[in-house]
C-alpha cells in the first residue's frame, strides 16, 4: 500500500507520549514517586537538571523509560529523600510537576505498562484518510514489523557502521566515521572540524568541536597528543561503545525483518517464537521444548496468556515471556492470532539462541551478506553486548484517526497504545512509506542485495 504524504514532527507539540504506570504510588516509603511533564529535552538532562536542583546524585534517581526529546511527554519518575513540596518548588524550564505520592521502592527500568501516542501529520490530503485508517486496521490485525527505529543509529544514521568497524577492531575506521567523514547535512562547523580530522590535523579538529561533541572532540585530542588509535577509541568509554555494538546488531534485526516481512505474522519451522507471559524473566530464560501437539494446542490457549494480544520486546521488564521452538506451524494458528506469540529475530552474540532448519539458514545468510560471521560477536574484548531474540512484530492498540486543526494549520492526529519498547516511529513509517515530507520516519530497513552508500555490512 502507498505511503501517505504527510509532514511529522515540526514542532514538540505534533509528538505527544504519555507513559503508562503499572500503578499509583503505595503512598508509603522513602522514595518519592511522581510523574512530571517535560517539553523538548531529553530524560538524561531532566535527570540531570533535577539533580543539581535537589542536590541528590543523579544516579539515585528511577526511571521507568526514557522518552523522546522532541516531544511533549509525561513520564514516571522517582527519587529518594525529597518532599513532594520540595519537588514542586522547584522552577525548571520545559517541566511541569503533575502528580507526587510517597513510594518504597525506586522505579526500576521497564516498570511501566506502555505508552500512550498522540502524533500530529502535516499537509495531509484529507481524501487520504480511509487509506490511513486502513493501514492502520491492518497494523492492528496483523502487528507492526518491530524495526528499531532511526534514533538507534545515531543522528547521522551512522552508528551501525562504527559498531561494525568495533566488531572487527579496526580502530581507525571507527575513528573517521566517528571523528571524520564530513557530510552536507553537517553544519559548517562540523564539516570543518572533521574535516580537519580526516586531514590529520587532529589538534586543530579538537579546538573546533563544540564542548557537546564529547566522542569526537575527545578522541581528536588524544590522537592529537600522540594516543594510538586503539586506546582513543577505548576512552570513549564502554557505555558508548556498547551502544555502537548494539546498533550494529540491531541494523542487522532490521535487515533479517526486511527479508521476513511479509511473514511477520507466521511462524516457520524451526523459529523461535515469542509467547508473552506474566511472569517469566528476561529474554535468554530456557526455551520452552514442545512435547507433541497436544500441550502446543494447550499452550496456546492456556488462561495465563495474555488476552490483549499484546507482543513487544522482552527485553523490557514489563513485558516477561519465554521461547518457543517451533516445530509444526499450525500448532499456533489461535495464538499468533491472537497476537500472544511472533516468530523472532537475532541480536546477534554469544548467548542468542539459535534457531534451527530453514531459519537458521536465513539468518546465516544475513551474515554471509553483511560479510561477518557469528563467532565475532564472540571472540572481542569488551564485547558486552551477549545476544537476544527479539519479536519481528509488535501490536498495536486503541488506535484512532481524527482530523483537527491548531494555530498551525490543519493535521491529522493518531492515537494509538503501545507496549513498552516499542517505536512509534515505527507506526508511522507504515503510514508515510517515506513519503516527501517525512523526514524523521527514517530509513531503517536494509534491504540484503542491495547496494547502499552507507551500508555497514560492506568492506
Amino acid at each position: 500500500m502507498p505511503g501517505v504524504p504527510a509532514r511529522i514532527r515540526e514542532r514538540p507539540e505534533d509528538f505527544r507520549v504519555d507513559e503508562v504506570p503499572l500503578g499509583p504510588p503505595e503512598g508509603r516509603g522513602e522514595h518519592l514517586l511522581f510523574q512530571v511533564e517535560k517539553r523538548g529535552i531529553p530524560t538524561h538532562h531532566l535527570v540531570s537538571a533535577l539533580a543539581r536542583a535537589l542536590g541528590v546524585d543523579r544516579r539515585a534517581f528511577g526511571v521507568a523509560g526514557r522518552k523522546d526529546a522532541q516531544a511533549v511527554t509525561t513520564q514516571w519518575m522517582s527519587v529518594p529523600g525529597v518532599s513532594g513540596e520540595r519537588l514542586r518548588a522547584l522552577d525548571l524550564p520545559a517541566l511541569r510537576v503533575l502528580e507526587v505520592g510517597r513510594h518504597p521502592r525506586k522505579l526500576a527500568v521497564g516498570a511501566l505498562a506502555g505508552n500512550r501516542f498522540q502524533l500530529r501529520l502535516r499537509g495531509v490530503d484529507p481524501h487520504h484518510l480511509p487509506r490511513i485508517r486502513l493501514v492502520l486496521e491492518t497494523l492492528e490485525a496483523r502487528g507492526v514489523p518491530n524495526y528499531f527505529g532511526p534514533q538507534r543509529f545515531g543522528s547521522r544514521g551512522d552508528s551501525a557502521v562504527v559498531g561494525r568497524a568495533l566488531l572487527r577492531n579496526r580502530w581507525d575506521e571507527a575513528l573517521q566515521v566517528m571523528a571524520g567523514s564530513p557530510t552536507e547535512a553537517d553544519t559548517p562547523l562540523i564539516r570543518e572540524a572533521r574535516a580537519a580530522f580526516d586531514a590529520g590535523r587532529y589538534g586543530e579538529a579538537a579546538e573546533l568541536w563544540p564542548p557537546a561533541f564529547r566522542e569526537p572532540r575527545l578522541v581528536s585530542r588524544l590522537l592529537a597528543e600522540g594516543k594510538r588509535s586503539e586506546e582513543a577509541v577505548r576512552a570513549v568509554g564502554r557505555r558508548m561503545l556498547d551502544l555502537y555494538r548494539s546498533a550494529y546488531q540491531s541494523w542487522l534485526f532490521n535487515a533479517l525483518l526486511a527479508v521476513r516481512i511479509d511473514e511477520i505474522d507466521r511462524v516457520r519451522p524451526g523459529d523461535l517464537a515469542y509467547r508473552r507471559g506474566g511472569g517469566g524473566h528476561l529474554a535468554g530464560e530456557p526455551v520452552s521444548r514442545p512435547r507433541g501437539r497436544a500441550r502446543h494446542r494447550a499452550e496456546s490457549t492456556s488462561s495465563h496468556a495474555d488476552r490483549t494480544g499484546r507482543a513487544a520486546d522482552p527485553t523490557s521488564r514489563q513485558d516477561q515471556g519465554s521461547l518457543v521452538e517451533v516445530t509444526d506451524p499450525s500448532d499456533f494458528g489461535t495464538s499468533l492470532r491472537r497476537g500472544e506469540l511472533s516468530a523472532t529475530g537475532p541480536l546477534f552474540g554469544p548467548r542468542m539462541r539459535r534457531p534451527t532448519g530453514e531459519v537458521a539458514a536465513l539468518e546465516e545468510g544475513i551474515l554471509a551478506w553483511a560479510g561477518v560471521q557469528a563467532g565475532e560477536f564472540a571472540r572481542r574484548r569488551g564485547n558486552r553486548r551477549m545476544g537476544l531474540r527479539r519479536p519481528l512484530r509488535f501490536l498495536l492498540q486503541d488506535t484512532q484517526v481524527e482530523e483537527g486543526a491548531d494555530a498551525h494549520g490543519p493535521y491529522v492526529e493518531l492515537r494509538f497504545r503501545l507496549d513498552p519498547g516499542c517505536y512509534a516511529t515505527a507506526v508511522v513509517r507504515e503510514v508515510v512509506k517515506g513519503t516527501a515530507g517525512a523526514a524523521g520516519a527514517g530509513s531503517i530497513a536494509p534491504q540484503p542485495g542491495k547496494s547502499s552508500t552507507s551500508d555497514p555490512g560492506r568492506g
